[in-house]
């Protein structure tokens, strides 16, 4: 099995996810590791139990007028802010391989 590691830079949290998706392919029929190093702009992700009305202290306006994107996504979780500066670890890994 081999690994590979990517550093994506600066980027966008959507465009990262679908990198994930197509990356998620690769791995489920070639078994290889993928691991993405990634810094997001300014992000807000409200996992499956999060909500805009009840995690966001902030109005939604207010958070476009500062350029801070609103993702929603399938993952845990409730409201996580993602910015420039804060590294993001995505291991894409087929969980079966590891017993799991």
């Amino acid at each position: 099995m081999t690994t590979s590691s990517i550093w994506l830079g600066l980027q966008e949290y959507s465009q990262t996810l679908q990198k994930q998706y197509a990356l998620h392919k690769d791995v489920q029929s070639s078994g290889q590791v993928h691991i993405l190093g990634v810094e997001h702009s300014p992000t807000i992700t409200l996992g499956v139990r999060g909500s805009a009305k009840d995690d966001l202290k902030t109005p939604y306006p207010e958070l476009q007028q500062k350029k801070i994107q609103i993702e929603s996504t399938e993952r845990g979780g409730q409201a996580t802010l993602h910015s420039p500066g804060q590294l993001v670890i995505y291991p894409i890994v087929r969980l079966k391989d590891y017993n799991m």
